[in-house]
C-alpha cells in the first residue's frame, strides 16, 4: 500500500430493527446462505436475509457473547452425541 493511500471502510450492508439493541455487546456472522446470524448480547439471535427480513429469533436466557452456525453433520456436533 502506497504511503499517500487513505484506507477506507464502507458499510456493504446494515438492518435496524427497534427491538434490536443491546446495552453490552452484540455481532453479526455472515452465513454461507448470504443471510446474517446476529447475536443481540441481552436477547439471543436473530437471522435476517439480504433483503432484511427476519427468518427467525431466538429469544434465550442469559448473555449471549457471539454465536456460529455449524451444520449438523459438522465433527464438532457429531463429538457432542446429542
Amino acid at each position: 500500500m502506497k504511503a499517500n493511500q487513505e484506507n477506507k471502510l464502507a458499510v456493504k450492508w446494515s438492518f435496524h430493527d427497534q427491538d434490536l439493541f443491546s446495552p453490552k455487546v452484540s455481532g453479526a456472522y455472515r452465513l454461507p446462505n448470504g443471510n446474517t446470524l446476529i447475536t443481540q448480547g441481552t436477547f439471543g439471535f436473530w437471522e435476517v436475509t439480504e433483503s432484511k427480513e427476519v427468518v427467525w429469533k431466538y429469544k434465550g436466557e442469559g448473555f449471549f457473547w457471539r454465536g456460529y452456525p455449524y451444520e449438523k453433520t459438522s465433527r464438532a456436533i457429531i463429538n457432542l452425541g446429542l
